[in-house]
């Protein structure tokens, strides 16, 4: 079994690197199984486009490690249908609800309406199963450090038997499951010839121990991550950690420092390779980087698009190859709706609209607000 780990500034071709293994495999023995694992499926989306504009990788499976999850599950003969996240909302909202009115969650009593505290609880018994903490272990911490975490496991242990009594799981479970299986059963991921993960800068403990299980029957396993070999820069210490437990988990991985200079303009790679160090030197601007002040969100949403649309124009730059980035996407989405209806600019957002702004829903909520 080979475990590559490859190292490499953000924007230096570390992409390109892995479709090219990918497709040189699949060239070699086109009914093997090679899987490309991304992060989201926005970057899933955009991996299949590339592939489709390069070619030669037609038969790459492309998706996130839940999408792996399934495979196993199917593989295994152990199909596993999975909550939406508003269903697994409304099951610790139940969890919540019950446990309240028995008075079982004292400590928190004065918040546990709250919607907030919902969505707090939901965060925090995802990232329990993702490190993988049953809730009796969270109990017996719990009752040695304080009510706080008592309660949460009384939530946890509460959520998971409602989860059960419905024959569903959630994603992070779906994680436990998959896992288990490949551990009873390795043969599950046989027809699995390269392994490709990409675009991570970090990861959970299940995705770990999934990488390294895999890495025991997968032949050949690559693995990205942005930076620099060293990784002595303060801008690299996350990606540091993310190394050390890959080479923890991958005691005889090759570690493979790409001699790629990232792919960006000097003003822009300069502004990179400064970024939490002390004592950069100011350099003159390219034309790469500006700087434009604006009034209003409506005023900043107007030039950034009217300098899109003029790269788009006179640089015949195709719009799916333009981001933009904003602190508040809420904040903006109006004015960004407005003048890119005006300009002429299809706008895709990575997040979806909010219900409130759905007209049934904004309907219903005008009409609850009417005074009687």
């Amino acid at each position: 079994m080979t475990i590559t780990l490859v190292v490499a500034p953000s924007a230096s071709g570390k992409t390109e690197y892995c479709l090219e293994r990918a497709r040189r495999v699949l060239e070699e023995r086109p009914l093997q199984g090679v899987w490309y694992l991304v992060p989201d499926r926005i970057q899933a989306a955009a991996t299949r486009r590339r592939c489709a504009r390069v070619g030669g990788a037609m038969a790459l499976r492309v998706g996130t490690f839940g999408d792996l999850y399934q495979y196993l599950m199917l593989r295994g003969g152990r199909p596993a249908p999975v909550c939406s996240d508003p269903m697994v909302r409304r099951l610790v909202e139940e969890a919540v609800q019950d446990l309240a009115a028995q008075g079982q969650l004292p400590y928190y009593a004065a918040i546990a309406h709250l919607p907030g505290y919902v969505s707090t609880l939901r965060r925090r018994i995802a990232e329990l199963e993702q490190a993988r903490v049953p809730p009796a272990t969270l109990s017996g911490i719990g009752r040695e450090s304080g009510p706080a975490l008592v309660e949460l496991a009384k939530v946890f242990t509460s959520y998971q038997a409602r989860l059960q009594g419905v024959g569903w799981i959630d994603a992070e479970g779906l994680s436990q499951l998959a896992l288990e299986a490949l551990e009873l059963d390795s043969r599950l991921a046989g027809e699995i010839r390269l392994l490709a993960v990409d675009g991570f800068d970090s990861f959970n403990k299940a995705q770990l121990a999934t990488l390294k299980r895999l890495g025991e029957t997968v032949p050949e396993v690559l693995i990205t991550l942005p930076g620099e070999t060293s990784l002595q820069r303060p801008a690299f210490q996350r990606f540091l950690r993310s190394l050390g437990r890959l080479q923890a988990a991958f005691p005889d991985a090759h570690l493979e420092g790409r001699d790629l200079m990232a792919r960006l303009p000097r003003s822009l790679s300069h502004l990179e390779s400064g970024l939490f160090q002390p004592g950069v030197l100011a350099e003159e601007s390219d034309g790469s980087v500006a700087f434009v002040e604006a009034r209003t969100p409506v005023d900043e949403a107007r030039e950034a698009l009217r300098w899109i649309k003029a790269l788009i124009v006179r640089d015949h730059l195709r719009p799916e190859d333009c981001a933009l980035i904003t602190p508040d996407p809420e904040r903006y989405r109006a004015a960004l709706l407005e003048v890119g209806e005006e300009f002429g600019l299809p706008l895709r957002f990575s997040e979806g609209d909010r219900l409130a702004s759905a007209p049934g829903i904004a309907a219903l909520l005008d009409l609850l607000e009417m005074p009687l």
